[in-house]
């Protein structure tokens, strides 16, 4: 027997000709297979363990359409999951895929959880001094763009260092730029704009906020189609893809590395980027960069999750997702670790649901329940939605929580009650996720009883009318009750538990005015930021005028008041545990 797996990443304009090339490159690099695999079988304990059982655990993030992801049926598909079952059947094997959050890959295969890890992973030093590559399989490009209309023209990297340049954090291509050009000092910090995606990039390059926009390739074609941008060069940085596997795992490195020649021989794998890469090309987006955790190992593996069976929710209908989790890495959990929302099929499979911080610790080894309280979407359809562990640095680790809800069609209105005997409560708040010392609104409408009391646990409950709310703001995580007595002497209770979060907010590393102080009259400011931590969204204003709604994470512009005065200038940064704001103020003296 032998073994595989691969996954298409970070870059991605694959088309069959430089399949072809990257793949005849492989063959090059292969002198003997078959020996080198007999040799180094004797000393892979990872290769004895696969072909004992006939099963290669293959480690992806499933959330990178048209590579890899899941379809209506919550079942795996797309380029890469397709050619892990092409070799799969080659080698005879039966590929075992779980879905690792991008940022845990590298851990996942250090703890033994997985044989391969497939994920947009280039090959760099720190990576290497973890885990082993196999060959490369794909080569990817950069591609610089710019709107329409521009008159830009690069031909080097050093040009580049004359234009306002965007890029997506976490990608490969913001750390060459800050390696080739702002390290060296060819371009000033504040003239490199670091976005949280690509689309909001693309946006602020057609409005002229930016100059230039550096991304993959393919995912800049897909925008020079559309006719929304113009390609100004690509090339200027080519990376090198390949998979990992455990350090050591010698054998199971060369059957993946024979097996890639073989099926590109044949032509597979050619058909395979045809028949999967032109489907959704425009929506892949840079993969951020992993970084293994030098201290311990952060790990989390499912013990019981049912997709197969789909519940049926009625739209606005409230409902429970419970998860037991063993924590399979070796640190240990505590309230900054959170399970946090990571995307779904749609907008709406998020399902009002909030991040979860760990209640108390969990050591290595034990298990623990996650319980997300839900509500349905009110629009017809199945959602599917992922969640994932972030630990206290915000990294993302382990398998990700897959939850799925069937909603059959359009909410049915409660009926009225009629007899006495019959009660009608409603009870909601306002949010039930906030950081400690925040205020929640709780309000109730009740109807046929005979006594209200709203408390939380541990409280002395109070009476409250039928038609009411209270805003109370916890420190802790809570549980609010609101009990009913009815007339026939019967207790109703419904409960509604506030989370605290735990994990940081977005931090403002740096928010500057220069010249500060006092400007006259129709001179101009810089106004420059950086914006690290969980981030969705950044706006800078001048007193209550709007400067930028949807800003970059890092960079700056310039502002020239024309009011005199006090012109007070304001940084605020939401992300999904919080927000943080700063001032900076500058005097604009008159004429």
């Amino acid at each position: 027997m032998r073994s595989w797996s691969t996954n298409f990443l970070g870059q991605r304009r694959l088309v069959a000709a430089s399949v072809f090339v990257v793949m005849m490159a492989v063959m090059g690099l292969i002198a003997s297979p078959v020996p080198a695999i007999l040799q180094a079988q004797t000393e892979d304990a990872v290769w004895v363990r696969v072909q004992a059982t006939g099963t290669l655990r293959v480690g992806t993030a499933a959330d990178y359409i048209p590579f890899a992801y899941r379809t209506s049926a919550t079942e795996f598909d797309g380029y890469d999951v397709a050619l892990i079952q092409a070799i799969g059947q080659e080698l005879g094997l039966q590929v075992e895929i779980t879905d690792i959050a991008f940022d845990g890959l590298l851990g996942a295969l250090q703890l033994g959880q997985i044989d391969v890890a497939i994920a947009a992973l280039s090959i760099t030093p720190e990576r290497s001094a973890v885990v082993d590559f196999t060959n490369v399989y794909y080569v990817g490009q950069d591609a610089v763009i710019a709107k329409p209309q521009s008159p830009i023209v690069v031909n080097t990297v050093e040009e580049l260092a004359s234009y306002r340049i965007g890029v997506q954090r976490g990608s490969v291509y913001e750390g060459w730029l800050r390696d080739t050009l702002v390290a060296p000092g060819k371009l000033a910090a504040e003239k490199l704009f670091v976005y949280g995606s690509t689309p909001s990039a693309v946006y602020d390059l057609r409005h002229g906020l930016i100059d230039l926009l550096v991304l993959d390739a393919s995912s800049a074609e897909a925008y020079v189609q559309r006719g929304s941008v113009k390609l100004v060069v690509e090339g200027l940085n080519k990376q090198r893809f390949a998979m990992a596997v455990p350090k050591g795992a010698n054998a199971l490195r060369e059957a993946i590395n024979s097996t890639l020649s073989e099926l590109q021989a044949e032509g597979r794998v050619v058909e395979l980027a045809q028949r999967y890469l032109p489907l959704s090309a425009s929506e892949v987006q840079p993969l951020p960069v992993a970084s293994p955790t030098p201290t311990c190992l952060d790990g989390a593996t499912l013990v019981d999750q049912n997709l197969a069976t789909l519940p049926v929710v009625a739209p606005g209908q409230s409902f429970q997702k419970v998860w037991r989790i063993r924590n399979s890495g070796t640190c240990v959990w505590n309230n900054a670790y959170v399970l946090t929302y990571a995307g779904g099929n749609d907008p709406a499979a998020q399902m009002s649901g909030a991040p979860l911080p760990v209640q108390g610790t969990v050591a290595s080894n034990q298990e623990y329940i996650f319980t997300l309280n839900l509500v349905a979407p009110l629009a017809t359809g199945l959602y599917q939605g992922a969640w994932e562990l972030h630990n206290s640095q915000g990294a993302s680790f382990g398998e990700r929580l897959w939850v799925a809800a069937q909603v059959p069609g359009p909410p049915t209105p409660a009926p009225t009650p009629t007899p006495a005997s019959q009660s009608n409560i409603q009870f909601s708040a306002d949010r039930t996720y906030v950081r400690a010392g925040e205020c929640v609104n709780f309000y109730w409408r009740v109807e046929n009883v005979s006594a209200v009391y709203f408390y939380a646990l541990g409280e002395e409950a109070a009476g409250v009318g039928g038609v009411d709310q209270r805003t109370r703001c916890p420190t802790s995580t809570t549980t609010f009750e609101l009990r009913v007595s009815a007339y026939d002497g019967s207790q109703i209770i419904r409960q509604i538990t506030v989370s605290i979060d735990s994990a940081q907010t977005p931090q403002i590393r740096r928010f500057d005015l220069y010249p500060g102080g006092q400007v006259n009259l129709g001179q101009c400011v810089t106004v420059a930021w950086d914006v690290t931590g969980q981030v969705n969204y950044v706006r800078i204003r001048r007193n209550s005028q709007s400067l930028w709604d949807g800003a970059p994470l890092m960079g700056s512009f310039q502002d020239c008041p024309s009011q005199p005065g006090v012109a007070d200038y304001l940084l605020e940064a939401q992300g999904p545990n919080g927000a943080s704001s700063t001032h900076r103020t500058i005097v604009v003296a008159g004429p």
